[in-house]
């Protein structure tokens, strides 16, 4: 069932795509328990009866203004709630987060964790990195999708084969300044 989900995002068959973040409200923000407020990230993003979305899919994009017919009859069946865990809180809740009905998969950002556990700009430290292993084993033992990001390609692979079905390899701003960079390279001959 995940990896349809993962696939019918891919490949645009399914509506949004949403990955709310948990550990803010965890935290900072108030000191809900966090498999409740997964709940409610739950509720949040469906229709009624199952949710309090609000109905005005007219405004939609997800609805194409309104085009697409039954969208409201339609669209819980096509969500993915990917939540995301970047805080001790979080890891230490990890169980009770993921198995909340309607989560889909878990997404570790390791670089809030490294910060979290006491180890800021060093996302590759040991035991951050055993904290995201853990993590990784947890979200697959719950029947979830566990998904991460990572630029290093090695480090990639790594968490692919420890189960992550989604690993976000590249960041669009990185992306975007090496083009340009290369680009400015073919026509500036001193730097």
């Amino acid at each position: 069932m995940l990896h349809c989900l993962a696939r019918s995002a891919v490949a645009g068959e399914m509506r949004p795509l949403m990955r709310p973040v948990v550990s803010p409200f965890q935290d900072s923000h108030c000191n809900a328990i966090p498999s409740c407020v997964s709940k409610l990230l739950v509720s949040a993003m469906r229709y009624p009866p199952a949710g309090i979305r609000g109905v005005g899919a007219a405004l939609a994009r997800a609805s194409q203004w309104n085009r697409v017919t039954n969208y409201l009859h339609e669209a819980n069946d096509q969500m993915c709630l990917l939540v995301q865990v970047e805080t001790r809180a979080g890891l230490d809740n990890l169980d009770a987060i993921a198995a909340v009905e309607g989560v889909d998969g878990v997404f570790i950002g390791p670089s809030d964790l490294s910060a979290a556990l006491g180890h800021l700009g060093k996302p590759g430290h040991a035991e951050v990195q055993h904290a995201i292993e853990d993590a990784i084993r947890r979200i697959r033992s719950s029947d979830r999708a566990a998904g991460i990001l990572s630029t290093d390609e090695i480090q990639s692979h790594h968490y692919l084969s420890l189960g992550c079905i989604f690993v976000a390899v590249g960041l669009d701003g990185n992306l975007l300044m090496r083009a340009t960079q290369d680009l400015a390279k073919k026509f500036v001959t001193s730097l």
